[in-house]
């Protein structure tokens, strides 16, 4: 932190306040959630949202209708999921066929998370869901509820029997919306990030359920 910020925080939190900033910079705990998808799920009815694949054209709109939300390692990563060859996936949730209110991402392969050298594994018959994004101007929509039972829908569709989902300890909304979702606490992820040294250690909360990481 730059010496300015210091003196900010202290004045206004204190001691308290550096230590805290420290320790998030350090450590971070994950909560992994996870589901059994019903044979019978559908999408809800008469809910006025649609939902469709994301493509090169949509992507270029949804950066013009929202530049100051899409940063350009953002932009970078989202293209980076239209590849032949990837198995991620890029959904959008739009009202209508013209205005976008988010996207949300899945995979079918192990997927790595570079910020804290973790990987999620692969695991036969799931469907991970991951960097889902409401826009602002669109939030208490319903959006995201509704983009998590149309991944269900679709992972149903392709075979998957569970889907599961990582949320930062603390994140109050997402941990609220995936439970509405059905999703429940599988296991715990501790990240250690010490520079050059980077841990993860993964607590099972229910061993026979859930996947485990490196």
């Amino acid at each position: 932190m730059k010496r300015s910020r210091i003196g900010e925080i202290w004045r206004e939190e204190g001691l308290r306040g550096i230590v805290d900033r420290v320790v998030r910079k350090i450590y971070r705990r994950t909560n992994l959630y996870q589901l059994t998808i019903s044979e019978n799920i559908g999408l809800p009815e008469a809910s006025g949202l649609m939902f469709a694949a994301m493509t090169e054209t949509t992507l270029a709109k949804m950066i013009q209708d929202y530049p100051e939300e899409l940063s350009e390692d953002k932009r970078r990563r989202l293209a980076s999921r239209l590849a032949p060859d990837t198995t991620d996936r890029v959904f959008l949730v739009t009202e209508g066929e013209e205005t976008i209110l988010g996207f949300y991402c899945s995979a079918y392969d192990s997927l790595c998370d570079d910020t804290m050298n973790y990987r999620v594994p692969a695991r036969p018959g799931n469907v991970f869901f991951f960097d889902g994004y409401t826009f602002l101007a669109h939030r208490n929509k319903g959006a995201q509820k509704f983009a998590a039972m149309a991944m269900l829908v679709e992972g149903r569709r392709r075979g998957c029997t569970t889907a599961s989902t990582m949320v930062d300890e603390g994140n109050t909304f997402s941990e609220k919306a995936v439970a509405r979702s059905g999703f429940t606490k599988a296991a715990v992820i501790h990240h250690f990030d010490f520079r050059l040294f980077k841990l993860n250690f993964q607590r099972e909360l229910n061993p026979a359920k859930s996947p485990k990481g490196d």
